[in-house]
């Protein structure tokens, strides 16, 4: 469609208000921009921290849908069409009838399109500036942490250069005092065996001399290992002060590092608490100005711009286009999509049903004897006791009602004159074509069809079968007098113009022909004529009564045709064709 405004009718308010009308739909729009754009922040950010958590890729994708969705919703829907609608309606007083539930239902959208927009304005400005906001400046522990480690690595080696100088020179004393304890108990083993030699050379005893050599030999190897534990002693007190002194030195660094580390902690959460304090000042001042002085000012705005048209006299005027009728372009497009796709679909349907080869006719029974319960009254009988002297014994039985004239004779005669075949194809053929006409006259066009094929592919196989034509003329031409024949438009049998030339069935004149055969029974049927109730003799009887002048078969040809019915007149004129 396509929308106009009319000239104003109210020229001196239009012109007073002419710029501020102007300056109003411009600045609606200013507002309406800053609006939208803390309303797909909310959107985008909501959709995305809804889904980047699966998919960071399909986040984005949906944080972008999400924020032209709800811009589109609040700032279009809303301000743009629900409030001007709103307006309208109450300053035109539409608070009756129809008009009254479109008022109601405008003010109830408006209402819930500008709250989503306040919402969504407030909450999308802080999460804005929390996106914005730079990150405060953190002072590194690294320094510390290098110094620190330098220290100790320092006091490390120093303990360890310490140590080993202590206990080297430890070691030189006890090696010293070792070697001179053994010089000294040498000595006095070798007085121990000078004594001990000279007592077996000279035969005198030196018992007391070679005791007091090995007294003071274990004298002097107590005094070494005195000596030695108390350097041992001493040596482990001094690496003992070495530790403790060690140990002293790290503690004090660890305690000046966490000094450190505690200061620039304090340095950094300071930072970040006046970055925050900084932040949340700005959220509040930005939540405020959009979330609710640019909504309200584009309410105001809006309002007063339909004041302003509205006291002006313009008015709104809608010119139809062809395309306001039509159902949409994606149900159309579905539309042509889905008959397309039906079209296709039943088009090969249609060809695999077309390749499908008619099934073979079943072969049908052979003559039955004297079993009439297997066929009731539908039937025609030819009686034991009106056959031929040669004939008795030989009952047979037809289930066909329009064969009413066959010759009974022996079982090889019959067998070699009638055609088995061929009575099953009839049957076929009066059963489609009769179906076929039923679901023609049900308005049921695609089995009609299916059924019409079915009869003529049995029709070409009849016609061939006796020796006549089968085409494509000839099968619809056949197919027709059936149905002209069973909806009782023409009493000529067709089959029996076939029969007739094929010898299938004798002449009326045999007297076998002229027998009596059992009375066939059928259910009772409406007169065509007078619409009486009778009980018809013939499968095809269409009157209840055929004799005398005034009889309901008279009277209806007299009444389709103009003139009364003459008998010979009608058989000379079937002949003559």
């Amino acid at each position: 469609m396509q929308i106009y405004s009319t000239l104003p009718k109210k020229k001196d308010f239009y012109s007073f208000y002419a710029k501020f009308g102007r300056g109003i739909a411009a600045g609606v729009i200013a507002l309406q921009i800053i609006s939208g754009m803390t309303e797909g922040a909310a959107g985008y950010l909501f959709m995305y921290d809804s889904i980047s958590f699966f998919n960071k890729t399909l986040g984005t994708a949906a944080g972008i849908l999400g924020a032209i969705a709800i811009v589109l919703a609040v700032e279009i829907a809303g301000i743009r069409f629900f409030l001007p609608l709103s307006v309208r309606s109450v300053l035109n007083k539409k608070f009756s009838g129809l008009e009254a539930w479109m008022t109601a239902f405008a003010m109830a959208g408006t209402i819930c399109l500008l709250s989503l927009s306040g919402i969504a304005s407030w909450n999308g400005a802080k999460l804005a500036v929390d996106v914005f906001t730079p990150d405060p400046v953190q002072e590194s522990t690294i320094k510390a942490d290098s110094i620190h480690s330098a220290k100790i690595k320092a006091l490390s080696n120093s303990f360890a250069s310490d140590s080993l100088t202590i206990a080297r020179q430890y070691d030189k004393l006890v090696q010293a005092e070792i070697n001179a304890f053994t010089a000294k108990i040498k000595a006095a083993k070798a007085d121990q065996k000078r004594y001990e030699a000279k007592e077996r050379i000279t035969g005198n005893s030196f018992v007391s001399r070679i005791e007091a050599a090995k007294v003071k030999a274990a004298e002097l190897e107590g005094l070494r290992s005195e000596k030695v534990a108390a350097l041992e002693s001493e040596k482990a007190q001094q690496l003992t002060i070495l530790g403790s002194r060690k140990k002293r030195t790290a503690d004090s660094l660890q305690n000046l590092y966490a000094n450190d580390l505690a200061t620039i902690d304090f340095n950094n959460s300071a930072a970040i608490e006046e970055i925050e304090q900084a932040a949340n000042k700005r959220k509040n001042n930005l939540a405020i100005f959009a979330g609710i002085a640019c909504l309200l000012l584009s309410v105001v705005g809006v309002t007063m711009k339909e004041i302003y048209l509205h006291g002006s006299g313009i008015q709104e005027e809608v010119e139809p286009t062809e395309w306001d009728y039509r159902k949409g372009i994606v149900f159309e497009t579905f539309q042509a999509w889905n008959h397309r796709f039906k079209t296709w679909a039943y088009g090969l349907i249609d060809q695999y049903n077309d390749r499908t080869k008619t099934a073979s006719l079943p072969t049908l029974r052979p003559i039955v004897y004297d079993r009439s319960e297997l066929y009731g009254d539908n039937v025609i009988k030819i009686k034991r006791e009106d056959l031929e002297e040669g004939d008795r014994g030989q009952v047979l039985f037809i289930s066909n009602p329009i064969l009413t004239q066959v010759k009974a004779h022996q079982v090889n005669k019959i067998q070699s004159n009638v055609d088995q075949d061929l009575l099953g194809m009839e049957e076929k053929i009066l059963n489609y074509v009769q179906v076929a006409t039923d679901f023609q006259k049900s308005n049921v066009k695609p089995q009609a069809k299916a059924y019409q094929l079915k009869a003529d592919e049995v029709i070409r196989l009849y016609l061939e079968r006796t020796g006549g034509s089968s085409t494509k003329k000839e099968v619809a031409d056949f197919r027709k007098r059936i149905t002209d024949y069973l909806d009782g438009r023409t009493t000529q049998n067709p089959f029996v113009e076939i029969r007739r030339k094929i010898g299938f069935i004798v002449d009326h004149n045999n007297p076998v022909s002229n027998r009596p055969v059992k009375e066939k029974h059928f259910d009772s049927r409406a007169c065509d004529h007078c619409g009486q109730m009778y009980e018809p003799k013939t499968w095809n009887q269409r009157f209840c009564s055929n004799k005398g002048e005034d009889n309901c078969k008279t009277a209806w040809h007299e009444k389709q045709h103009g003139q009364k019915f003459n008998p010979k007149q009608y058989h000379r004129s079937k002949r003559n064709k």
